[in-house]
């Protein structure tokens, strides 16, 4: 499952003894105190609609991207 996120940037660098994907990056665009909702996401650079990303998705290395605002958008996450 996805939460707000707090930072602006996290990276993960995976070990590549188990996973091959290098590293996952989760980038927040415009977070701050006020700016607490999700707006939308990318994986990947392709919309990511649902609240939650995989093992698998995240062990293939690439990057998760926020846009954030001060208001929920209630349609994010919504449609399964």
């Amino acid at each position: 499952m996805i939460g707000s996120p707090t930072l602006e940037k996290a990276t993960l660098h995976l070990d590549p003894k188990y996973y091959k994907g290098g590293d996952f990056t989760i980038i927040a665009q415009n977070v701050s105190r006020q700016n607490g909702y999700i707006k939308s996401a990318k994986l990947n650079g392709q919309p990511l609609e649902r609240p939650w990303i995989t093992h698998e998705e995240i062990v293939h290395g690439g990057t998760l991207e926020f846009q954030m605002d001060i208001q929920p958008n209630k349609d994010w996450g919504t449609k399964l």
